[in-house]
């Protein structure tokens, strides 16, 4: 006899979504997978309100909206097509992987009706959940949908309908300022905001107040870290203190960090908004998030790790934000998400999030000593009778012990010597008036670029200052030539050439001063001012009155740059390859332009070569003191001070994202990267402009 066979099909009795729902530890955690689908939406506004008078939650946003497809895909309970922290379409890492957003809804109440418009499609549906868990087959029930053309913004609401004890529980949770502050504040990220209404009370994350503005009469340090960077960068005063390598390697995920470190006396700390105020003890805290999400956990980055030291080597009063970024999904968390669940990836980040937490707070306490005690100067060296007056032997006056030395600027005016540390001015009057015999000074604006069909230019006026070795004013007797003719008109030109200037003067203490420069004749049409808009992307950072001439296939191409991301930083992909062209770019510009031909491959086919060549025209302009301090005026700094921006190191990281976006996997290219790849191209272009400028190199 044949054994018989048949198919049993599997049933899911409606109490599984019950079970399901309830597996949510609690309504604020279920309320917050919500925000996160507005998030995903790449709403730039969701507003939350709760109304204890009829018992309703709405939720409302103004994202992409749902089409038939994702409204389908809602209902497939557990399931999700997202991947979390790849980056979406509107550049923002995904927080949705669980399909946890539909179950939310009926942790927070048993009715649902959601309307949502796509595409100009306007759809309606709704969920009876105190209906779906009686039924034996929830397979079996029927979801009311209606859909209808409609031409409107798109957007999402969903309403519930919650219960006095739920909406209570939420209302009695929230009066707790510290919680309110977060849940409000849950996203590092200023182009979402999260509104929430209580009844006739309302908050809003735009409402924020910037970590500068948090007590700056207190502060110690603001501390900024990027996993790109490798290096932990110290601030005071909004001027760059100290940079510290911290060259642990870890490919999985990415470190942002910025801090604001402080000095409270008694009391201090209670006037600390309190979205920085632990709500699990008495003390101020930073805020750790993941992927840009708040994560309720108050002890991955603890501000008392160095308790146990001695007071000089701890800097506990410390805010701001930790956030940590990976698509790696061993990044995963246990169900109250209060806590990672353990793996080599999450012990990797509790490693190296403890490692940084003992390295800030050592280094910064080994620099604070050196901020409260400013007396760095040496007067003996300063006043004494055998001081000449110079910058550098100012410099050797001041105290070799001081740590942050290089970082004083040093002017001299007269017989004054005026040293700036952190806008500190200390003010010396030295014995003697000056150097008994200068070297003949020039200060001038003569172009190094002009144009054909341009009148005529006296280069004499275009001399601001000339002092001779007694500083007297000699520009009554110079002599001035233009391709060996005494002269000092610059005539006008119908065709491109390249025309010597010389400025000679016979010093009776010196001896002959010869000052000589290039200037380049071009077609008036071959070069353009880049105009800088605000919001740019490659922003130069230059004083105002300073024009960067650059060919014009370069200024188009910056300037398409800026007008793309402008849209919105969504474009990755073009961005990091276009950014990627700016260095390319003036690389042939200084090729073309014969300069430091010693050290630029003459061939940039190959993308290898191009890195090459950024690093060591950086390398090349921080040892060189005249472009350094052409570069320092240009973006109004100290030759000292942008010595930190010159790093080859980090140009070469850039140049390295800018092939991560050309040939690889986005999910490590972040809006982070984007802008300091942008800063750094910037800065690039102004330091090729003062290349090309400079006659003197070649």
């Amino acid at each position: 006899m044949l054994e018989e066979t048949h198919k049993i099909k599997v049933k899911v009795h409606g109490h599984l979504l019950k079970e399901l729902s309830e597996k949510l530890p609690s309504y604020s955690i279920a309320l917050n997978e919500l925000l996160k689908n507005a998030y995903d939406a790449c709403a730039n506004k969701v507003t939350v309100t709760i109304n204890s008078k009829n018992s309703t939650i709405v939720i409302k946003d103004d994202g992409t909206g749902m089409s038939y497809t994702t409204i389908e895909g809602l209902f497939h309970l557990s399931q999700s097509t997202k991947v979390y922290g790849s980056i979406s379409e509107c550049g923002r890492p995904t927080q949705g992987s669980k399909g946890l957003g539909f179950l939310s809804v009926f942790k927070l109440g048993s009715f649902v009706k959601w309307i949502t418009v796509h595409n100009n499609i306007k759809s309606k549906f709704e969920f009876d959940y105190s209906e779906a868990v009686k039924i034996d087959n929830l397979t079996d029930y029927d979801i009311n949908y209606g859909s209808i053309e409609q031409i409107e913004p798109s957007y999402t609401e969903i309403f519930i309908q919650s219960s006095p004890e739920i909406i209570s529980s939420l209302i009695n949770y929230y009066s707790d300022d510290k919680i309110l502050q977060k849940i409000i504040h849950s996203f590092l990220d200023d182009s979402f905001i999260v509104q929430l209404n209580i009844d006739e009370k309302s908050y809003s994350s735009e409402n924020k107040v910037a970590l500068e503005n948090i007590l700056p009469e207190r502060l110690l340090y603001r501390v900024k870290y990027k996993t790109a960077d490798k290096r932990i960068h110290f601030y005071c005063k909004d001027r760059l203190l100290s940079s510290i390598e911290y060259p642990n390697v870890y490919n999985e995920y990415l470190l942002d960090i910025d801090l604001a470190i402080y000095e409270f006396v008694s009391g201090n700390s209670k006037k600390v908004p309190s979205l920085y105020q632990s709500p699990i003890k008495n003390s101020i805290t930073p805020l750790v998030f993941t992927n840009n999400n708040f994560f309720a956990n108050y002890s991955l980055w603890n501000t008392e790790i160095l308790r146990y030291q001695s007071n000089s080597s701890v800097l506990p009063q410390m805010i701001g934000s930790i956030n940590i970024i990976s698509s790696n999904p061993k990044m995963d968390f246990n169900a109250e998400r209060t806590d990672f669940v353990e793996n080599v990836l999450t012990k990797s980040i509790l490693y190296n999030l403890s490692e940084l937490n003992k390295m800030i707070q050592i280094e910064g306490s080994k620099m604070k000593p050196y901020l409260k005690d400013l007396d760095y100067v040496d007067e003996n060296i300063l006043l004494g009778e055998d001081f000449v007056l110079s910058e550098e032997s100012a410099y050797k006056a001041i105290k070799s012990d001081f740590y942050f030395k290089d970082n004083v600027s040093i002017k001299i005016k007269d017989n004054i010597v005026i040293f700036d540390f952190l806008n500190i001015l200390k003010t010396y009057t030295t014995v003697q008036k000056s150097i008994s015999y200068n070297n003949v000074e020039i200060i001038h604006d003569i172009p190094s670029i002009w144009y054909t069909k341009k009148p005529q230019l006296d280069i004499k006026k275009k001399i601001q200052s000339i002092k001779n070795s007694l500083n007297q004013n000699i520009i009554d007797s110079i002599k001035i030539k233009i391709d060996g003719k005494d002269t000092n008109i610059l005539k006008s030109y119908d065709t491109p050439c390249n025309v010597a200037i010389e400025i000679t003067y016979d010093d009776p203490n010196t001896g002959d001063f010869i000052f000589s420069q290039t200037i380049t004749i071009e077609k008036e049409d071959t070069k353009v001012n880049i105009p800088i808009k605000p919001l740019d992307l490659i922003d130069y950072g230059v004083v105002k009155s300073y024009t960067i001439l650059v060919s014009t296939n370069l200024a188009s191409l910056v300037t398409e740059i800026n007008s793309l991301y402008r849209t919105g930083p969504r474009a990755f992909y073009v961005l990091a390859t276009s950014i990627r062209s700016v260095f390319e770019l003036c690389i042939l510009e200084l090729i073309k332009n014969n300069k430091l031909s010693s050290i630029i491959r003459t061939s940039i086919d190959d993308g290898n070569n191009v890195t090459v060549n950024v690093a060591a025209v950086v390398s090349y302009s921080k040892k060189q003191k005249s472009i350094l301090d052409n570069f320092a005026k240009a973006l109004g700094e100290s030759p000292r001070g942008v010595k930190a921006l010159l790093d080859a190191s980090e140009y070469e990281i850039i140049m390295g994202k800018c092939n991560l976006g050309a040939h690889t996997s986005m999910l490590h290219l972040t809006t982070e990267n984007l802008l300091l790849m942008g800063k750094k191209a910037g800065y690039f272009v102004v330091l090729c402009n003062e290349i090309i400028k400079d006659a003197s190199i070649s």
